[in-house]
């Protein structure tokens, strides 16, 4: 199954009302054992041999587990990677099921589309504690909110809006609704379809990867309009710097 992060240029369907949660868990996996025996970066000097990945581990992004793996040699590469298999086919089909009920959502570092992002690659939350659930797609939960403030984590600042990945559209951001933002925001005053309007049947607005840029609907709603490259850079449509 391929993951995409073009999820970001859309806005999520995920109703925030959060109804019942799962009734089948699975059983949680030992503290004190892990597959990764003495190379489970846990604890120094690792642990006991076991039949599963800890709860530690299971924390740390899919591109180092397959690494660690791999690092053990034989005879233990080939178990232990299809343990990380199990674990990654878990929380695409956890994911994927959360995704369609009214149930609350994993935490980013659990999400399949983000497994492959730098930030995601770059980041151990060093605990054993699961992550708790939250209401957006791409949000972090309290511990790794938490953890990535801790550890000074660059990505958190350039990355995300306070512990959700991407950015708001402008026209949905807040900090942009200061009275020196209404030439912006009404443009060259010749199209009414320039401001977002749900009124006029626009829909709402997603996240981008980038502070200060329209989402890609109002990108193109907008971007053959009059004066839209006074305002806007015609290619990415981020809002120019003497208007933010």
């Amino acid at each position: 199954m391929i993951w995409s992060s073009g999820w970001l240029t859309e806005p999520s369907s995920k109703q925030d009302t959060l109804l019942t949660e799962p009734k089948s868990m699975q059983p949680p996996p030992s503290r004190q054992t892990c597959a990764f025996g003495e190379a489970c970066s846990s604890r120094e000097g690792g642990k006991e041999q076991g039949p599963d990945l800890c709860p530690w581990c299971k924390n740390i992004c899919l591109f180092d587990l397959y690494k660690l793996a791999d690092d053990l040699g034989p005879p233990y590469t080939g178990p232990v990677r299809r343990l990380v298999d199990a674990h990654r086919n878990h929380l695409e089909r956890d994911f994927i099921e959360r995704l369609n009920k009214p149930w609350p959502l994993p935490c980013a570092i659990k999400d399949p589309s983000m497994r492959d992002m730098p930030w995601r690659r770059n980041f151990n939350p060093e605990d054993d504690k699961p992550c708790s659930h939250v209401v957006h797609r791409g949000q972090l939960c309290q511990r790794c909110y938490a953890k990535a403030q801790e550890q000074g984590c660059e990505w958190l600042v350039k990355e995300f809006d306070g512990d959700r990945y991407g950015f708001p559209c402008v026209f949905e951001d807040a900090r942009l609704r200061r009275p020196q933002d209404l030439a912006w925001r009404r443009g060259p005053g010749e199209d009414a379809d320039w401001e977002k309007d749900p009124r006029r049947g626009h829909a709402p607005c997603g996240r981008r990867p980038r502070r200060y840029q329209l989402c890609q609907k109002c990108y193109t709603r907008m971007n053959e309009m009059r004066g839209f490259g006074r305002f806007f850079d015609e290619t990415h449509g981020i809002l120019r710097r003497q208007y933010r």
